[in-house]
């Protein structure tokens, strides 16, 4: 016992919060970092130095293999957009490619950032992801269709316009707004008779899309506002 007065040394780790055994509580878990990432085929490791560098591409351009390995499809949406090598960004624009039905199906998902990306990276994919998105346009389920039309919209792409023009005409109102929205993205003049049509919509939010779409291909002549 320390004599009266002294204060008792304290040991080497006293005072350390450390973890403690499965369910007993007395522990507390590190934050995530920025290294924790789960999804795709590694169901939620930790990720190691190794797999930020090649998902940030800290010492270098982004490992598009390993990416892909780990089916990491944020990383390689990340890859596709990088700047310094065209040669990268083909080959992660390639391997989006592995993911396209992955991708169309995370167009249901309701995680507004996993949506984005999905969007994004079939944008980044080009004509295959395209083909596949006019196919669900004509013969999908409605709400798969509403989805399509408006990535075919992001996308810009002139080969959607007929497709879309036919959606413009569907029964479904959301699906003829989202049709009529992507017509005018594109900006193609062989949508004008359709948009000119969808004037006289009896929903007002497409005759208002309408009307926008041809203001900006320069051909409104009046209608709905």
């Amino acid at each position: 016992m320390p004599a009266p007065g002294r204060r008792r040394p304290r040991r080497r780790g006293a005072g350390r919060l450390l973890p403690g055994p499965a369910g007993a509580g007395a522990g507390r878990r590190r934050p995530a970092s920025a290294l924790d990432w789960g999804g795709g085929r590694r169901g939620g490791a930790r990720a190691t130095q190794e797999d930020a560098v090649a998902l940030f591409g800290l010492f270098g351009p982004p490992d598009v293999a390993r990416l892909e390995a780990a089916g990491n499809i944020d990383g390689l949406v990340r890859a596709a957009k990088y700047k310094k090598d065209a040669a990268v960004r083909e080959a992660a624009r390639r391997a989006l490619e592995g993911f396209l039905d992955q991708l169309i199906q995370r167009l249901d998902t309701r995680n507004i950032v996993q949506l984005q990306t999905a969007r994004e990276a079939l944008c980044l994919i080009g004509a295959p992801a395209r083909d596949r998105l006019i196919h669900i346009l004509e013969v999908g389920h409605v709400h798969r269709r509403q989805d399509a039309a408006f990535v075919l919209g992001m996308m810009g792409d002139p080969e959607a316009v007929p497709s879309l023009s036919a959606a413009a005409r569907h029964r479904d109102p959301l699906l003829r707004m989202l049709a009529v929205q992507a017509l005018g993205k594109i900006g193609d003049r062989r949508a004008v008779e359709t948009l000119r049509r969808a004037l006289g919509d009896p929903e007002t939010r497409v005759a208002r899309e309408a009307y926008k779409a041809l203001e900006r291909m320069g051909a409104a002549g009046g209608g709905a506002r």
